[in-house]
């Protein structure tokens, strides 16, 4: 596996979904939905620095390794093969920019941003202190959205609500961050004090 066509994918099925509207099969859009979001966690290994040392190759037939430098490995092996045989790849580079940008939003005067694991397919600012989000994973998946704290700012007292008025409560929580699993289908409100 490649860091370059991982990415492209990720990048892909984000259009993929935003132009298919609801004719997509449900089981199309769950496949697409499920290997973005775990993309998004298999894309880390791409990286030596956060890879165990003894997991890379030691023999590289292009270039090397350097885990000082933060350019992913060409190559990945599901057998169990170690990584980075072909050394690192820069046009894989904009892998983390790919995946920052889809996966963080910035809300406007909120004293926080929000991660999700599926695709935000649209967004709307509905008062001072509230927000709607959809998403549109698979119908019965869940999605990790995680409240991550900006600046020297405190997160909020918030409230995640589904559409029919069901509360989601926090499923972990630090000081930096509050996590919640939500239904990877449908719209979601946020509030905050």
């Amino acid at each position: 596996m490649a860091i370059y066509e991982c990415f492209d994918s990720f990048a892909a099925f984000e259009c993929y979904l935003r132009d298919s509207g609801p004719e997509l099969e449900p089981a199309a859009r769950k496949l697409i939905s499920e290997y973005c979001k775990y993309a998004l966690d298999r894309a880390w290994h791409y990286y030596p620095d956060a890879s165990p040392k003894d997991a890379l190759a030691e023999e590289i037939r292009n270039g090397h390794i350097d885990r000082s430098l933060s350019f992913p490995l060409e190559d990945l092996y599901l057998d169990g093969e170690p990584a980075g045989q072909v050394g690192q790849e820069i046009y894989g580079a904009g892998a983390a920019l790919v995946f920052a940008s889809r996966a963080f939003h910035e809300i406007e005067d909120a004293p926080f941003r929000l991660f999700c694991d599926h695709f935000i397919m649209a967004s709307e600012r509905t008062g001072d202190r509230a927000i709607s989000i959809r998403l549109e994973g698979g119908e019965t998946c869940t999605a990790m959205l995680s409240v991550v704290r900006s600046g020297q700012t405190k997160i909020p007292r918030m409230v995640v609500k589904t559409v029919v008025d069901d509360i989601v409560p926090p499923r972990k929580r630090t000081a930096d961050r509050v996590e919640y699993h939500v239904p990877a289908s449908g719209r979601l409100i946020l509030t905050w004090e």
